[in-house]
């Protein structure tokens, strides 16, 4: 089951949402929080365990923080879906940097149910990669997380490797690994330099038809599974 809390301080759109989510199969709503001092409060608590935080972009926060640094700072586990009322997402990523990359997809308000279906069914299959990855006892790397630089986070670290798990056979490159798991291109480009300077992946240039080199990786063959 996939945990929700709902932020928004919008209670009629709030309980609304928490019927929507309710109906998606795999979801259930663990709670409202209509203020991100009860959103933190409520991600403090050990018994609930959040996956996704559905959050209304208008919701108030401090000025001099960011607003994803409020709900992502001290849970590194918990994944953004954002709901805007505005078309201002470039504007918003930029702004909230670095934890624009914990933001998994975007709502544009209002919307109806099936809009909401299909967005949480697409978290549901990335989410799936994941945690088969988290449950097979030979992870593709079990000190990859250890000591992370600047700006890299290990549950978007264990995203990136599941899926390259999951394609071990095949070369990619950053824009296809960014579209599979739903971050950007600049954001999954730090993660692969990591995984390339601890020799656990493979570079190669590919010339396309363009004539422009691309970067393609590979698991490194001494991590193969």
């Amino acid at each position: 089951m996939i945990n929700v809390l709902i932020v928004d301080d919008n209670r009629p759109a709030a309980e609304l949402n928490r019927l929507y989510v309710n109906h998606v199969r795999g979801f259930n709503c663990s709670g409202i929080a209509s203020s991100l001092i009860q959103a933190k409060c409520f991600l403090a608590q050990d018994e609930h365990k959040v996956d996704l935080v559905l959050l209304n972009q208008s919701i108030p926060h401090t000025r001099e923080v960011s607003l994803l640094s409020e709900i992502c700072e001290e849970n590194d586990h918990v994944h953004i879906m954002l709901v805007s009322s505005r078309k201002n997402y470039h504007a918003f990523n930029k702004k909230n940097e670095p934890y624009a990359h914990r933001m998994v997809d975007y709502l544009l308000a209002p919307f109806q149910f099936t809009r909401l279906e299909h967005n949480l069914s697409a978290y549901r299959e990335k989410l799936a990669v994941y945690r088969q990855w988290a449950r097979d006892k030979s992870a593709l790397i079990p000190t990859a997380s250890r000591a992370l630089p600047k700006g890299l986070t290990s549950g978007t670290l264990n995203i990136v490797c599941a899926w390259i798990k999951s394609n071990q056979d095949q070369a990619f490159s950053t824009k296809m690994l960014a579209n599979a798991i739903g971050i950007s291109c600049v954001s999954c480009r730090k993660y692969l330099l990591y995984l390339s300077e601890k020799q656990m992946l493979t570079t190669q240039f590919h010339y396309g038809t363009s004539g422009r080199p691309m970067y393609m990786y590979r698991l490194f063959s001494n991590y193969a599974l």
